[in-house]
């Protein structure tokens, strides 16, 4: 969350929550904090149960992501967005009932005078500076593939992997950290989590033949240091399984195609006429795209399967962990952001359902 005019988020919090517990016997204040957010759950020295807002990219919990949007407001210094316009992102396949409901929160309680919502990767789309590809974005819970044609996204030709950045995280810590004796569990912040990821992770270009190297090899192992200061080394094999996850899901128990299949299946789904175009217009997103060898591999097996004769560009952006971002800040800079958004008046004549007139 932020203003238009930052080229970051002035305010990155995870979509979960840190409930404090009481004791049977401990008298509850009404006005003692309940809640801790981001950061604050990790250095918190109370008990407390974590409870996500959203999973695997959809909201499970509205009460608490509406606290969340509270508590970003506040880290930014403001009472409420009354007054203000508000250009937030969704992701693909979103139900109507939850953009109503989000767009509930945004004006009636958050008291916003103009909103308007956009397919998150069609904002990944503009910020790259295109507004026809295809779209593959590693979000945390969830892996969408999107094909996107003159800023319109194809929903027949939708696809997804519930497999994300969160499941990566996880598979790091189960089978790097928890597997080394007297290591453990971490309490590591996402920060954290993503830094080691880059550095640790790797996708190879031919797994099976990298995998059998770094077996026979000696000295594959990096040293990587944790939170608390002591350092662990990770062998090589480690750290390709975690990045082949994304191209086979049965690494990690899921009975699913790898991303590249669903690239490829997406843009089968589209209109023969514009499949050139989305072949040369594959764009990656989201932090745990920037893992290693990642867009060599993807652009390997995309050729593979699009055949010798088709031009397959896959396009992995410096910045791409933001691209949603950049591509926010484009369409809510526009002069006609009010005409094309939702206005207050509109939504207390209506309700609700006005927003599928104009976001769509």
């Amino acid at each position: 969350m932020g203003g238009i005019i930052e080229d970051y988020p002035n305010v990155v919090i995870p979509t979960a929550v840190g409930n404090i517990q009481k004791s049977p016997t401990q008298i509850i204040d009404a006005n003692e904090r309940r809640f801790c957010f981001g950061e604050e759950i990790l250095t918190s020295t109370q008990p407390m149960m974590i409870v996500p807002a959203v999973e695997k990219g959809i909201v499970k919990n509205w009460d608490l992501l509406e606290k969340i949007f509270i508590h970003s407001l506040t880290q930014m210094s403001f009472a409420s967005l009354e007054g203000r316009n508000v250009m937030i992102g969704e992701k693909p396949l979103n139900s109507k009932p939850a953009r109503e409901k989000l767009a509930e929160i945004l004006f009636e309680s958050l008291g916003s005078s103009n909103v308007y919502i956009q397919l998150e990767t069609a904002l990944v789309l503009y910020g790259s500076g295109r507004t026809t590809g295809l779209v593959v974005d590693i979000g945390a819970g969830i892996t969408s593939m999107v094909p996107i044609y003159e800023g319109y996204g194809l929903g027949q030709a939708v696809n997804q992997l519930e497999f994300g950045g969160h499941d990566v995280s996880e598979m790091l810590l189960k089978k790097v950290l928890s597997d080394r004796k007297g290591h453990g569990w971490y309490s590591v912040d996402n920060i954290r989590l993503q830094e080691m990821k880059e550095k640790v992770c790797s996708v190879a270009l031919d797994y099976q033949a990298e995998i059998k190297t770094v077996k026979r090899a000696s000295g594959n192992e990096i040293r990587y240091e944790l939170p608390d200061g002591r350092m662990i080394n990770i062998n090589g094999a480690d750290r390709l399984r975690i990045g082949e996850a994304l191209f086979q899901p049965s690494i990690a128990g899921i009975t699913d195609k790898g991303i590249h299949d669903k690239v490829f299946d997406s843009v089968s789904k589209s209109d023969n006429e514009i499949r050139g175009m989305l072949w040369c217009n594959v764009v990656l997103a989201g932090g745990t795209s920037m893992m290693n060898g990642l867009p060599e591999r993807l652009q390997k097996d995309l050729k593979l399967l699009a055949g010798s004769s088709t031009r397959v560009n896959i396009h992995a952006m410096p910045d791409r962990r933001n691209l949603s971002w950049t591509g926010g800040q484009v369409v809510a800079s526009l002069r006609a952001f009010k005409e094309f958004s939702v206005g207050r008046a509109e939504y207390g004549e209506v309700g609700p359902s006005v927003i599928h007139r104009k976001c769509y």
